[in-house]
């Protein structure tokens, strides 16, 4: 609620009448496939950034060029704070581990994240 000491006054009651009040706003999550290999996202502090890779392989974070800007979570990478900071994974395939092992190469994945 908003009051004023001039109820009356039309210049008053017209700025008020301009005043919206607004909804925090709310964080973003964005999605990184195999197709996005290579590519930029644009975030906002609070965003969340969740990996959709190839199941056939093993992937893990092997760095974070800042980690100050994003972090891992259990559910994805959370933007932390304004920067920029490059994502790289290695996936290695999971018949790497058969026997005799499979002849399938390695991955690597790297997206750049920008946080606004």
């Amino acid at each position: 609620m908003i009051a004023t000491d001039r109820p009356n006054d039309g210049m008053v009651q017209s700025i008020l009448m301009t005043v919206r009040f607004m909804s925090p706003p709310q964080s973003g999550t964005h999605d990184a496939t195999m197709a996005d290999n290579g590519k930029t996202f644009v975030m906002n502090i609070g965003d969340k950034l969740r990996i959709h890779l190839d199941y056939s392989y093993a992937w893990s974070a092997t760095s974070i060029s800042n980690p100050a800007v994003i972090e891992g979570a259990g559910d994805g990478y959370y933007a932390f704070s304004s920067g920029s900071t490059t994502l790289t994974m290695t996936g290695n395939p999971t018949c790497l581990n058969n026997t005799p092992p499979c002849g399938i190469p390695s991955m690597m994945f790297t997206i750049t994240v920008i946080v606004q």
